[in-house]
C-alpha cells in the first residue's frame, strides 16, 4: 500500500502548500519538507491512500490547524506591559483599535500573560468561548524557564471602525508561595509588576496585512 499527504492554504485545497508524494506505507513516519509555515494561519490537509490492489480512498473531510508563533523573533516587537501602578488590586490595561471597514478575513490574537490574564475583545471573554471555558491561564509553569502563550481566532470579534481590547491581570503560580508541593521554587517570591504580551494580526480581505502590539501605547 501507499500513502500521500497534500496541505494547501485553502479549504478547496487549490493553494497547495506541500505534497508528500505517494510514500510505500512501510515508511508509517512522513515528516513536513514544505516551504516554512507563517504564523498565526490556516492550515488545510488532505490524505489519499492505496490497498494491495491500488484502489485509491480519501479522507471524506479537509483536516486543518493553526500555527501559532513559528518564529520567535516575531515576538520581538510585542512589549511585556504592566498597569498603572495606580490601579486597583485587580490590574486592567485597556486599548483601542481604529479598523478600516475593509471586511476582515481573519485576525488571530497570541497573548501570553504574568501570571494569570483574561482578555476581553469588545466585551467578549475569549477564556468563555472554548467548551469547557478555560479558567485559569496559563497554566503552571517554571517562568525562570518559560513562558507559556495562548492563540485565539478573534475574526469574527474584531470590528469596525473600533474595536476595544481589555486585559486583566493576576498573580496565579507566579506567586511562589502557592508553588505546587514538590516543586522547586525561586528563594525570594516574585514581587515584579503583573505584566502581559500579545500581537494581534489581522488580515483583510483585499490581502492587506495590520499587525497590533502590546506597547507603551496601551
Amino acid at each position: 500500500g501507499a500513502i500521500q499527504v497534500v496541505g494547501a492554504g485553502d479549504p478547496d485545497m487549490n493553494r497547495h502548500v506541500w505534497d508528500s508524494g505517494v510514500v510505500d506505507t512501510a515508511n508509517s513516519s512522513i515528516r513536513y519538507a514544505g516551504p516554512p509555515l507563517d504564523s498565526g494561519k490556516l492550515y488545510f490537509w488532505i490524505v489519499r491512500w492505496w490497498d494491495d490492489k491500488e484502489r485509491v480512498a480519501q479522507s471524506r473531510e479537509v483536516g486543518h490547524f493553526m500555527t501559532g508563533i513559528m518564529n520567535p523573533k516575531d515576538w520581538s516587537a510585542a512589549q511585556w506591559i504592566a498597569a498603572p501602578s495606580t490601579v486597583s488590586s485587580l490590574p486592567r490595561i485597556t486599548k483601542s483599535l481604529d479598523i478600516p471597514t475593509t471586511p476582515i478575513a481573519q485576525a488571530v490574537l497570541f497573548a501570553s500573560g504574568l501570571g494569570y490574564y483574561r482578555i476581553y475583545v469588545n466585551g467578549v471573554d475569549l477564556h468563555r468561548i472554548p467548551d469547557p471555558p478555560i479558567a485559569l491561564n496559563p497554566g503552571w509553569t517554571n517562568y525562570e524557564v518559560r513562558v507559556p502563550y495562548s492563540v485565539y481566532d478573534v475574526t469574527n470579534y474584531i470590528k469596525s471602525p473600533s474595536t476595544t481590547i481589555d486585559v486583566l491581570l493576576g498573580i496565579g503560580w507566579r506567586d511562589t508561595s502557592v508553588y505546587p508541593y514538590g516543586d522547586i521554587s525561586p528563594p525570594v517570591p516574585d514581587t515584579t509588576s503583573r505584566v502581559v504580551r500579545a500581537i494581534l494580526n489581522i488580515t483583510y480581505s483585499d490581502g492587506t496585512f495590520q499587525s497590533i502590539v502590546t506597547d507603551s501605547t496601551w
